[in-house]
């Protein structure tokens, strides 16, 4: 039996630490955490590249003379789970970390922005500090937002997803986001004084919804099943699903909406909504499916998120383990819209102690669609600072 004692956590090889930096350096808290254990693996990895947020960048993406003068601030936000360190049980409260143009300060935000009257009553403010040391915290993902300072026709925020080339400088900063008026795809590079439009036949005509930096590639959605990358250095546009109506996915009395797309496990996800024409718009199901990109088609998912949990809002969407969330269902999907089960204004009276009236969940292995308020186990998680935060 060999007893040579173990090696001490700064003496693994440099190839093994490699792999382990390769699946946390795009989190910056995961960065810190990993360069923070010893002066090996401080060197191992370097820093993640100095972008002080935010960023004033060009306003609009597509010219257009009719608009006001303008600039967008490209903003950081980055969304936590926040647990007790003594039970690793109780169900996380889920905050969101906005970057600010007051420096050294951030914005706090709930993940629950739209609450009826009875929930805004009980809601309480939220910490100025938060002592990260008394925790334990999980950077669930990390969004940019494109913030548009104008006085006309109205101030609005759109998601953008951001690319890197270099870890330690600017070079290579690329950010891609859609144009809201136009629905087309601009990118900027760090120090440009314009957005260059992506233009290519793949993608003329296009509405594209959804973007995001996956496998150092962009991807961009629309909302007809239309998904192409580009790449950031050549912008050269690769199609890698064809649009669904040229596929004959969808029957003529049927129409299609993008909701959301979310990476889980190595695969790219597509959240779909197919809303009959003679329904009055009513939904009739909500289908999540798998984009392969080596037949170029998206595909009816199958068990592939069973063990994930998936958040969709207007500017987000990321999945996390479900075994890191307590209190939530596996295999489901957390939207910050209601479908299927009305708009009413207020919560029922027998959910009115949770919030959540206006947010659904959906439950992928059997299609069942339900409020936010009527999960006592992680509404709460949404919302308002828990009582062991000890505010």
């Amino acid at each position: 039996m060999d007893s040579t004692p173990p090696e001490s956590w700064s003496d693994l090889p440099s190839v093994i630490l490699e792999k382990i930096a390769n699946c946390y350096k795009s989190s910056r808290l995961y960065v810190l955490r990993f360069r923070g254990v010893c002066r090996s693996w401080r060197s191992s990895i370097p820093p993640l590249m100095a972008i002080l947020y935010p960023l004033k960048l060009p306003y609009p993406i597509h010219p257009d003379p009719n608009l006001p003068v303008g600039h967008y601030i490209l903003k950081e936000a980055t969304t936590y789970s926040i647990q007790p360190l003594s039970d690793a049980t109780v169900p996380p409260w889920i905050l969101q970390i906005e970057s600010s143009e007051s420096e050294g300060n951030a914005i706090f935000k709930c993940m629950l922005p739209r609450m009826s009257r009875a929930e805004r009553k009980s809601a309480c403010h939220f910490p100025k500090v938060i002592d990260l040391l008394q925790f334990r915290v999980n950077e669930m993902c990390n969004d940019h937002l494109l913030d548009a300072v104008v006085e006309w026709p109205y101030p609005h925020v759109i998601g953008a997803a951001v690319a890197s080339g270099s870890s330690e400088t600017a070079n290579g900063f690329t950010v891609m986001a859609v144009d809201k008026k136009k629905f087309c795809l601009g990118v900027w590079r760090m120090g440009d004084d314009r957005w260059s439009i992506i233009s290519d036949h793949t993608v003329r005509d296009a509405h594209f919804t959804r973007v995001k930096y996956i496998r150092r590639k962009f991807y961009a959605f629309a909302h007809n099943g239309l998904a192409v990358t580009i790449d950031p250095d050549s912008l050269k546009i690769t199609q890698v699903a064809p649009p669904k109506q040229q596929s004959n996915y969808v029957s003529n009395s049927e129409s299609i909406q993008l909701l959301g797309v979310v990476e889980s496990f190595g695969n790219i996800f597509g959240v779909y909504e197919y809303t009959h024409y003679r329904a009055e718009g009513k939904t009739v199901r909500i289908q999540v499916e798998t984009l392969e990109e080596e037949t170029k088609e998206w595909i009816r998912a199958g068990d592939e998120m069973k063990d994930s949990v998936a958040f969709i809002g207007s500017k987000y969407s990321f999945s996390v383990l479900a075994k890191d969330m307590p209190g939530y269902k596996a295999n489901s999907i957390y939207f910050d819209h209601c479908y299927g089960y009305g708009y009413d204004p207020e919560p029922p009276a027998t959910t009115c102690g949770h919030p959540g009236s206006k947010y659904s969940i959906y439950e992928v292995e059997n299609g069942h669609i339900s409020a936010l308020c009527g999960q006592s186990g992680c509404s709460p998680s949404f919302w308002r600072p828990p009582s062991w935060l000890n505010l």
